[in-house]
């Protein structure tokens, strides 16, 4: 949907598979414990339906008339998400393993 008039845009956005892959390094508390990792990971989602609101103002360059979005917000809903944690710092991959059962069932019993 647009409204051109008062420089708004509105649109939904379907995404069937979003994947994600980097690297992270970590160090910090849990509670009393201390926690340090680093390694790779790996994320995965799946049906993101997303809407997008662009509010603009109108600009003028070389004689021509433009929009500039001066704000742009986005809502989004995760059909499904995995997340894979690899530890290279800890001698194995128990903190790894840990770390992604916990984050992919936290994503999935929550609306990001």
């Amino acid at each position: 949907r647009t409204d051109l008039d008062d420089y708004r845009i509105d649109m939904g956005l379907e995404i069937p598979r979003i994947e994600a892959l980097g690297k992270y390094d970590v160090s910090g508390n849990i509670l009393l414990f201390p926690v340090r990792s680093r390694g790779e990971f790996t994320a995965i989602f799946q049906d993101v339906t997303a809407v997008a609101k662009l509010h603009g103002k109108e600009v003028t360059m070389d004689d021509k008339k433009y929009m500039k979005v001066e704000k742009l917000l986005v809502d989004f809903t995760l059909g499904k998400s995995r997340f894979r944690i690899r530890d290279f710092l800890n001698g194995g991959n128990v903190l790894g393993e840990f770390s992604s059962k916990v984050i992919t069932n936290a994503a999935d019993d929550e609306e990001l």
